[in-house]
């Protein structure tokens, strides 16, 4: 159960780290990496690996309850 509590934590902290660009993205209105287009990719790449991790945690929590 360990494992899926850092599985948890891992995804929520990717997602408030893509929310926090994505706030600043519209905020300051200027690109935060240089360029839109690597905003883009990179906030992508953040909720991404958010979705990664939650569905690695709903399969081990699933595992755990089977």
């Amino acid at each position: 159960m360990k494992k899926v509590g850092l599985y948890l934590i891992i995804a929520f902290t990717f997602y408030l780290i893509g929310q926090i660009i994505w706030l600043f993205m519209i905020i300051l209105d200027v690109p935060l990496f240089g360029s839109n287009y690597l905003d883009d990719i990179i906030i992508s790449q953040v909720f991404t690996l958010f979705a990664i991790f939650g569905l690695i945690t709903g399969i081990t929590l699933y595992r755990l309850n089977k």
